[in-house]
């Protein structure tokens, strides 16, 4: 779609539908390039290499956007996002989810890779026990950043890890939030991909959810505005004094939780669809039928519904939103 030698800045625009025999199913940043991305969204892209939304050896920032539904080939990395060794990425109020490698779906990096206010969730692997959250072997920094729900672990790689605080990982402990404010094997309350306001969809957290994330931020160096262009910080429970969440979304108190328009995920490779689902990505309960036509929760092919954000919803109950 776009192969980026010089100065590229995009903002409010969608990069969709995408195919690349090589590397960069989106974006290609050349090395010494330098690209800024703003209100924008990254999504059904698919790469015969790395890097299925964008591969970067050049200098990327990315605001308030979203790196979704994207995918590299079955043997390799960055199904959303791949930083090679030369390059540099800073992520701000970005979501990242529901992309599909082998490693590292979500993200992998051989760079340099900065995250506030990140949340990287929903990620899938084709086949196998490889993370599919982060591939790191690089440098990677996390700030107010959540790493929930990809397969198997949420963080692997020989890279350096380093935590500013106040991240959350849910489940496990892989990526090495260890520091003030972190949340290691917590539960983040992430809702489905959707529409929750803005130009760019997002997983909303809410107290009601029980979401760890919910002022569990650190508002020095927080973003004023979150992903949705909402304002920072914010209290998202009853009685509490403004503080900013963890993850790309500011919830509030006075705000019900978003009753989001479901987002459908098809994934395809040589034209045969992967996976295909009502809602690839609610936390809480998404019945799905398997290749082999049978109920289950997680699977990772086959039709699924989203059900409700509501926790204690069981599959009985069949409130769609």
């Amino acid at each position: 779609a776009i192969r980026n030698a010089g100065d590229l800045s995009l903002d409010h625009c969608v990069v969709t539908h995408n195919y690349s025999t090589g590397d960069g199913g989106g974006i290609y940043n050349l090395t010494g390039a330098s690209l800024y991305l703003s209100y924008r969204t990254i999504s059904d892209k698919t790469s015969d290499g790395v890097g299925g939304g964008l591969i970067g050896w050049g200098q990327a920032e990315l605001w308030n956007s979203a790196v979704v539904s994207n995918m590299a080939r079955p043997t390799s990395y960055g199904g959303g996002l791949h930083n090679n060794v030369q390059g540099t990425m800073t992520l701000r109020n970005v979501t990242v989810s529901s992309n599909l490698a082998q490693y590292g779906s979500g993200l992998s990096n051989s760079g340099s890779v900065a995250l506030t206010n990140v949340t990287i969730a929903f990620n899938r692997v084709h086949t196998g026990t490889a993370s599919g959250g982060i591939s790191n072997y690089g440098s990677m920094i996390f700030k107010n950043t959540i790493i929930a729900a990809n397969d198997n672990r949420n963080c692997s790689g020989s890279g350096t890890f380093t935590s500013q605080g106040h991240n959350l990982e849910g489940p496990g402990d892989s990526c090495n939030f260890h520091q003030s404010g972190d949340h290691a094997s917590a539960y983040a309350g992430l809702g489905p991909l959707a529409d929750n306001g803005g130009p760019t969809p997002t997983h909303a957290v809410d107290a009601d959810w029980d979401s760890s994330a919910v002022d569990a931020g650190d508002s020095n160096g927080c973003p004023t505005r979150d992903q949705r262009d909402a304002p920072r910080p914010a209290a998202g429970r009853p009685g509490h004094e403004p503080i900013c969440d963890i993850g790309a979304f500011e919830s509030r108190s006075n705000v019900p939780p978003p009753q989001a328009n479901v987002l459908v995920q098809r994934w395809t490779y040589d034209g045969a669809p992967v996976v295909e689902a009502g809602s690839v990505v609610g936390e809480h309960l998404a019945l799905v039928a398997g290749n082999d036509g049978e109920a289950g929760v997680g699977a990772k092919a086959g039709i699924g519904l989203y059900l409700s954000p509501d926790p204690n919803v069981t599959t009985g109950d069949t409130q769609l939103s």
